[in-house]
């Protein structure tokens, strides 16, 4: 028996998007329901008139849901492109219909169209196109030539089919979403209700009723509360990793699965869903059980022992670098991961570990380490294998020089008027100095003493030896080049007013990375969600209140 189809008109450079987005759905819709939903594809020309010209009947294709596989979307689509590229009927206008229908016993007929119109609604909601009524009929939507030029192309972001529900807290796991979000994709931040994430009473400062801390990590997200210690939360968890493509967590090892929602329970249900869980030390090992701190993790995995002054105490980032590389680690992992679900068509499980994070960040110095057996000091602000790289006091105050290679050592003592510190054999090539090092230092800060530090600044960069200021960190927020790069922004915030946030670091110049939502105010958008994804009632969403699971 069929049921109501969803009906649809989009240009095909949409075509591969909307396609999958819409497969995503049925397949909530397939396993919440029972049901068995096909696929047709049509593609045509609008000639004149309100009519479509079906010219690529051979690209018509119907997938069964049940054999239907993520490699067949890549040819249906090329396929499409092929025929409405095509000059066989000239000036006209591009054409795709998607028809969905639904096999179901007849009792259930009625709640199960019923929802799947709600979803698809959502759906063409999300990807800026209208869906048909009740049945396939309905006009198609007519648009523009399929082809468009880079500079006409309209994006929500390189991920705005990407659906993550992020069950983070604190950093790691919000940096990571927060970055995905900013690429585009749709990002549920789940927190518990009445105390939502633990950074939200991290304050002072405040921003309005806000914590800054809040803030720093938050940035276009909706936040939905749902308590995971109810039964009916935790259905709620898993329907909703029915219509995502990620899930991410950084609870201990083991407490998902007493929830019964660890990568196999949701995987069962969702083979395609990508699972990233984020914990200190990791699923295996012999500390997978203990708590994982940032500070505890730069102490444990040598960073601090290489930061600080010569014969100073061992010192700490001033950020929380340990949860931050964790965190885009782990967003580098998760877009690999949806790259191979192109491929395979299913998910995976990714592990991503504080500690392993803090150890791969140690870069060229635990290298240094393997090369020789010799273990790394502090050289407070110099490098261990550059000179000179490092600080040095001028007439009012400091600057930061960066010598990279022997020419632009070599310019610097032109400059200067100082080639005996570069005829000297003991500095003429980078390894010299870095065994001379204590004798070149000395002679260049006497050096550095004699101008302004906007002085030198001038003189080196003329010469093109790198060199800076060290900013305060209200220096270089201010700066006119950081300002100019959009790395600060204001945006509008539902009960704090206007506030300022950072920007994206990617430019990207067709899926433009942005700032579109304020980080989101404790569940904000429950009941929106809930509607929209799920296509719960007013009447349900008030009774799962009333029972404290949202």
């Amino acid at each position: 028996m069929q049921g109501k189809a969803a009906h649809a008109g989009v240009e095909p450079e949409k075509g591969r998007s909307a396609i999958l987005a819409l497969i995503r759905h049925l397949e909530a819709i397939d396993r919440l329901n029972g049901l068995r939903p096909g696929i047709t594809v049509n593609v045509g020309r609008i000639e004149g008139g309100t009519q479509p010209n079906v010219v690529a009947e051979h690209a018509m294709a119907e997938l069964d849901f049940r054999g239907w596989k993520n490699a067949d979307i890549p040819l249906l689509v090329d396929a499409i492109r092929t025929q409405l590229a095509s000059p066989t009927i000239p000036d006209t206008k591009a054409w795709l219909e998607v028809d969905v229908s639904i096999g179901m016993p007849a009792m259930e007929r009625t709640a199960a169209v019923a929802r799947l119109e709600a979803q698809a609604q959502h759906f063409a909601h999300t990807l800026g196109f209208e869906v048909g009524g009740a049945s396939t009929g309905g006009a198609p939507i007519q648009r523009d030539a399929p082809m468009k030029a880079e500079g006409d192309f309209v994006s929500n972001g390189a991920l705005q089919d990407v659906r993550v529900l992020d069950l983070s807290r604190v950093l790691a796991g919000p940096y990571c979403t927060m970055v995905l979000g900013d690429y585009g994709a749709d990002i549920l931040k789940v927190e518990e209700p009445g105390s939502g994430d633990g950074t939200r009473n991290w304050g002072p400062p405040w921003v309005g009723d806000q914590s800054a801390y809040y803030l720093c990590a938050n940035r276009n997200k909706r936040s939905i509360t749902i308590n995971l210690k109810s039964a009916a939360g935790i259905e709620l968890i898993r329907r909703l990793a029915l219509v995502s493509d990620v899930v991410i967590e950084n609870f201990k090892p083991g407490t998902m699965a007493r929830f019964g929602l660890d990568y196999p329970a949701l995987a069962a249900l969702n083979p395609r869903l990508i699972y990233c869980s984020l914990t200190g030390y990791g699923q295996t090992g012999p500390y997978r059980d203990r708590p994982g701190y940032d500070f505890v993790i730069q102490a444990q995995g040598g960073l601090m022992s290489i930061t600080g002054a010569v014969d100073g105490e061992p010192a700490k980032g001033g950020d929380a670098i340990a949860d931050i590389t964790t965190g885009l680690f782990a967003a580098t992992a998760i877009l690999a991961a949806l790259h191979a679900r192109t491929l395979s068509g299913c998910g995976q499980y990714i592990d991503v570990a504080l500690l392993d994070s803090q150890i791969a960040w140690l870069a060229n110095v635990a290298q240094n380490y393997l090369a020789t057996g010799e273990t790394p000091a502090r050289h407070g602000n110099a490098h261990p294998s550059i000179v000179p790289y490092e600080t040095f006091p001028t007439a009012d105050g400091e600057l930061a020089l960066a010598v990279g290679t022997d020419e632009q050592y070599r310019r610097f003592c032109e400059l200067t008027q100082r080639m005996d510190l570069y005829d000297d054999p003991r500095f003429c090539t980078n390894a010299a100095r870095v065994e001379h090092r204590t004798a070149l230092i000395p002679l260049l800060r006497e050096l550095f003493r004699t101008r302004a530090t906007n002085q030198w600044l001038d003189l080196l960069l003329s010469i093109g030896v790198p060199a800076g200021p060290i900013n305060s960190v209200a220096a270089a927020i201010e700066d006119p080049h950081v300002q100019a790069r959009g790395m600060v922004q204001a945006i509008d915030h539902p009960t704090a007013g206007a506030i300022k946030v950072l920007g994206p670091v990617a430019k990207f110049s067709r899926t433009p990375a942005a700032v579109r939502r304020a980080p989101p105010p404790l569940g904000f958008d429950t009941k929106q969600v809930l509607h929209e994804l799920l296509g719960m009632s007013v009447g349900e969403i008030s009774e799962l209140a009333a029972n404290g699971a949202i």
